[in-house]
């Protein structure tokens, strides 16, 4: 085992630092789906966008499920589930590059369905049920962690029980940074159901032309004339760029200054009114969290999420919860372990302002972050 992590490693690493001559091709890290096969953990870079009190998806062939399909590309593949609650299974990556509004980008994938697939429920966790009805795979772009921005593709239900290559043509109407694959069932849905479908082998993401003839539009830059030529197989930097300018701390975050039980808000991170979405100049705040965990790996957090106390409580509560999920998505998204990660969403139930104010109420609608564990 411990050999095989060795070459998994070595494996994952070189795939995401091969070269790559342009915004032309958009590589995935890790498209293969490689990883230690295992019930309930998606593979390495491709994080979890489901529903919190379920599964993630898995990585096949575990014999878990009774599910031993070989797979289509290297040695494992994902699997993944529609249920009869009314909840399915999602992954999502951040991309090396942005999907470009208005461009197109031809994507392929391979997909089958397994015969059998068995696993207990919530509701009968002692009882077996079959997750074998054909399913579909949809493929959206997001503009923040787990957060669907428009529907990219679909595949048609998945019946075929041997691997098959789905290729897609994609036509973003905004900036895609993230892309998010999601098990749903057939549509329009009468009921939900059991089923299953299992993904291999994700091509690049490839810039081509939207229509029969037409040219792939070249971004401009400047040569060191001061001229604008044509960008053709550029190289993009793989080194930062040095700036006399460094960017500002907000948090501060110093292990010294930290306590099991503290609760930090996290200052300059905002949301625009009934969204989830985390504004792209919030990201640095954030960034230095991330940074924060990545040093101090012991630590574990709970992030919770806030409003202020006029909209009614139900919807309180959804959308504080939504909020410190995309805040937790976003810093697993970057590699922090979601076991160092809780959210939970308290609504109004926690006030910190007179909520009377418009002052007060911007300081009630927050996101915290609670130091759960931290050895001493």
């Amino acid at each position: 085992m411990v050999r095989w992590s060795v070459f998994g490693a070595v494996l994952f690493f070189a795939a995401s630092a091969k070269a790559q001559d342009s915004k032309e091709v958009i590589q995935l890290f890790n498209s293969s789906f490689e990883d230690f096969a295992r019930c309930c953990q998606p593979p390495t870079g491709w994080m979890d966008c489901g529903f919190q009190a379920e599964t993630p998806p898995d990585v096949q062939p575990a014999g878990g499920f009774s599910v031993n399909r070989p797979a289509q590309d290297g040695r494992t593949y994902m699997g993944m589930v529609t249920r009869d609650n009314d909840t399915w299974e999602s992954v999502q990556q951040k991309l090396e590059y942005p999907m470009e509004k208005n461009s197109c980008y031809s994507f392929s994938i391979y997909l089958c369905r397994s015969a059998v697939y068995v696993s207990g429920t919530k509701a009968a966790p002692n009882e077996v049920e079959s997750f074998t009805n054909p399913i579909k795979l949809r493929i959206w772009g997001g503009s923040g962690a787990c957060t669907k921005r428009e529907l990219l593709g679909e595949s048609e239900l998945i019946r075929n029980i041997d691997w098959k290559k789905f290729e897609f043509k994609f036509e973003p109407n905004s900036t895609i940074n993230y892309i998010i694959l999601e098990a749903f069932y057939k549509t329009p849905t009468l009921l939900p159901y059991n089923g299953n479908i299992l993904v291999d082998n994700a091509s690049d993401l490839v810039l081509v032309p939207c229509r029969e003839g037409q040219e792939i539009a070249k971004a401009p830059v400047e040569n060191n004339t001061g001229s604008k030529t044509s960008v053709r197989n550029k190289p993009h930097p793989r080194e930062p760029i040095i700036t006399e300018k460094t960017p500002s701390r907000v948090l501060n975050l110093d292990r010294k200054n930290v306590r099991k039980g503290q609760s930090i808000i996290i200052q300059s991170l905002y949301f625009e009114s009934d969204s989830t979405v985390i504004p792209t100049d919030c990201y640095p705040v954030l960034d230095e969290l991330h940074d924060f965990l990545n040093i101090n790996k012991d630590i574990i957090i709970e992030i919770s999420g806030h409003t202020n106390g006029i909209p009614k409580d139900e919807y309180c509560d959804r959308l504080s919860l939504a909020r410190a999920k995309a805040v937790a998505a976003y810093i697993a998204g970057k590699g922090i372990p979601w076991r160092r990660l809780y959210y939970r969403g308290y609504g109004k139930k926690k006030l910190i302002a007179n909520d009377a104010t418009p002052e007060g109420r911007k300081k009630n609608q927050r996101v915290e972050f609670k130091i759960l564990h931290m050895n001493s």
